[in-house]
């Protein structure tokens, strides 16, 4: 056991950049096709990226500044302060699982022919055969005071939420659906606030339709709803049951996969349920890239990536005992460093191994360096005053329609949306997509 363990070291550097902000490296060495690797990987408030490189092109001893520009050139810091505490490496996985999106929610809303406002879509209170053999074929129907995982927001307590919900578990991601015709319906209110609340928070949500309705995402009025993938029932509740899918997003989301068949039927099966699955959440993925999620996520990194970094740099400073730990990689040795404490020697010790390293000549960028950026971490931002683990984004009580069309959502007057067109292209959007993974495999554990 101890042997595996020293056979999987690896070391981790912390620095401050003047225009990247906080800085976090791990390089681990690693044996691929009998030839020795170091994967690296750079964590930054932009993202996180890793790279599996030869030993044998970085040189006999790389400097961690070499390694980090390797990733990314851009980085104008030249001195790494080496982390050397106990549970370094369970403080850094920490950070990269918030990064790691795992668990979604998605809102479903039931639309009867001619329904063409919010509130009668979030006022239907009755449903149909077909809508419920959809809901059985997108998850399980469970419980809520029986369900013990992801919950969505959802009261499993005390059955404020209702009492049933569809859940399903789908490669390793739980998914909750925010179905409106299950949300507690109250009377003598148009708005219907109690389902509002949970659907208007989802980033991405479902419209069913049995019959050719128009739908417009003008109709819902809610800062957060950014993609919607409408369904309609062909033939329900036969051996010939098949769904019509279209999707329509807001302007500033950018396409995302898997690609639309030509005609865009599908069969009623495992096949489809696989698609939409996987569309809805490449779809939410997308979604985060829209500017006004994109802005948060990038505060949200940088605060805890800020804290990773202090927190690393001052345990690594109660470890070595005596204070003598620079507080930042250009922080002037102080005096106490020269007493010749075993502390004082050690860092001074990693001081010259690095100035050694530096001084290696530097070799050209690899042209194939490709970047893998982690998932986005808004998801842990956004629970509230609630319970740890309740994640919940918090609107209005009473979201005020808009006077005019917004300009950000284009309005569609085909049956079941028309997605934007391609400039110079009589294809639809979907046309142009590329097939995205569902999800990026999450980071090794340092």
């Amino acid at each position: 056991m101890f042997f595996e363990c020293v056979l999987q070291e690896h070391l981790n550097f912390v620095a401050q950049d003047e225009t990247m902000g906080p800085v976090c490296l791990s390089v681990k060495t690693e044996n691929v096709a009998s030839q020795e690797h170091l994967r690296i990987m750079l964590r930054l408030k932009t993202g996180t990226t890793q790279e599996l490189v030869p030993s044998s092109y970085l040189g006999p001893s790389p400097s961690p500044t070499r390694m980090a520009k390797l990733l990314k050139e851009s980085l104008l810091v030249d001195k790494f302060t080496p982390i050397l505490c106990p549970r370094a490496s369970q403080l850094i996985a920490a950070y990269d699982e918030h990064v790691v999106v795992s668990k979604f929610k998605f809102g479903v809303l039931y639309q009867q022919f001619g329904q063409t406002t919010e509130e009668e879509l979030f006022g239907n209170v009755h449903t149909s055969p077909a809508f419920e053999e959809f809901l059985q074929m997108l998850g399980q129907r469970i419980q809520l005071k029986d369900h013990k995982g992801y919950r969505g927001g959802l009261d499993t307590q005390h059955g404020h939420t209702g009492e049933e919900a569809v859940f399903e578990v789908f490669r390793e991601r739980e998914i909750i659906f925010h179905v409106s015709t299950l949300l507690p319906y109250t009377d003598h209110d148009p708005q219907q606030l109690q389902r509002k609340r949970h659907i208007g928070n989802d980033i991405v949500a479902i419209v069913f339709q049995e019959t050719n309705t128009p739908f417009c995402p003008d109709m819902i009025a809610s800062h957060f709803l950014h993609a919607y993938i409408v369904v309609q029932v062909l033939d329900p509740n036969s051996s010939n049951t098949r769904y019509k899918v279209s999707v329509t997003a807001r302007d500033d989301v950018p396409f995302f996969g898997p690609m639309l068949p030509s005609p865009a039927v599908f069969m009623k099966g495992p096949e489809f349920k696989q698609f939409l699955l996987t569309k809805l959440i490449n779809a939410e993925n997308a979604c985060y890239k829209a500017e006004k999620f994109s802005k948060l996520e990038l505060r949200t990194r940088t605060s805890l990536l800020q804290s990773l970094v202090d927190e690393l740099r001052d345990k690594s400073n109660e470890f070595l005992s005596g204070g003598d730990f620079p507080s930042a990689p250009d922080t002037p040795k102080s005096d106490s460093s020269a007493s010749g404490g075993p502390g004082s020697r050690f860092i001074e010790t990693v001081r010259k191994a690095l100035k050694i390293a530096g001084s290696q000549p530097q070799q050209p960028q690899l042209s194939h360096s490709v970047e893998n950026t982690t998932p986005t971490l808004l998801r842990r931002v956004w629970s509230s005053t609630k319970m740890k683990g309740q994640e919940k984004l918090e609107i209005p009580e009473r979201t005020r329609r808009p006077t005019q069309s917004s300009s950000t959502i284009p309005t569609y007057e085909n049956p079941v949306t028309r997605p934007r067109i391609e400039p110079g292209s009589n294809r639809w959007e979907e046309s142009r997509l590329t097939t995205l993974p569902l999800c990026p495999p999450p980071p090794p554990t340092p």
